[in-house]
């Protein structure tokens, strides 16, 4: 539910600023590995706001991409760590509430998921209504440079996953598109480093610069950079970590 409110209120800024007519069409442009963001969009438009096209963009890990140009949703393949980790996902577990929508068949998703769960995968064979596409990890780079060097605006890597497929949904189009922005660069600085080129090597000092580059003053005032340390848990002593922190 909140992640509907981004798509009004960027909406609305970009009817505010001039930039779009109200009630005009715009598609929008989401990275997703986990597909909850994208459904939040296409609530969106179910609840009246003007989108057009929904673009779904994928790292390395395709699946969606594949899903959506083929109809068949297949978890059996090579798993892939990236530099936009929040989208390294093979199971997208939003992805049922999209197809439970277009469907209206609940027997219909019913057998799907038994298939996916049985055999990891199932195939679907009406029209997804959206537009899928991917991003590899060394392009993903390319996009944060590229935006950087063209106005000084730093992006993160999930983000910039949104922005390859933007381009390449557009191709030549002339439709104006809202990409979501769906993480801040300083949780990922020394990716940001390696693409701007910034001469870091360490990951305290990537956090400042990238902080400053992007004005992100809150962050700079909150976290001492020098007081970071590398914490290890052990997985069978996670629960009784998180208790402990929360009784405390």
């Amino acid at each position: 539910m909140p992640q509907i409110a981004y798509y009004f209120y960027s909406y609305y800024k970009l009817v505010k600023e001039g930039i779009i007519e109200n009630g005009e069409k715009i598609s929008v442009a989401v990275p997703t590995g986990n597909f909850g963001n994208i459904l939040a969009a296409y609530f969106s438009k179910l609840m009246g706001l003007s989108i057009e096209d929904f673009i779904c963009a994928s790292n390395k890990n395709n699946i969606l991409e594949d899903f959506i140009k083929t109809g068949v949703y297949d978890t059996n393949r090579e798993f892939y760590k990236t530099n936009s980790p929040s989208m390294d996902i093979l199971v997208s577990s939003n992805l049922e509430r999209y197809l439970s929508l277009k469907s209206g068949d609940s027997n219909e998703i019913y057998s799907l998921m038994k298939n996916l769960n049985e055999t990891g995968k199932f195939e679907y064979k009406n029209d997804l209504e959206m537009f899928g596409f991917s991003c590899e990890e060394e392009e993903t780079l390319k996009v944060i440079d590229k935006i950087y060097r063209k106005s000084g605006y730093v992006i993160d890597t999930h983000t910039a996953v949104a922005v390859k497929a933007a381009e390449k949904y557009l191709d030549g189009k002339d439709k104006k598109i809202l990409i979501a922005a769906t993480a801040s660069p300083v949780k990922f600085a020394m990716e940001i480093s390696k693409a701007i080129g910034l001469d870091v090597d360490d990951e305290a000092k990537a956090i400042e610069e990238v902080a400053k580059l992007s004005n992100d003053v809150e962050f700079l005032e909150k976290v001492n950079t020098d007081s970071m340390q590398e914490l290890v848990i052990d997985k069978e002593d996670i629960k009784e970590f998180v208790r402990e922190r929360i009784m405390c």
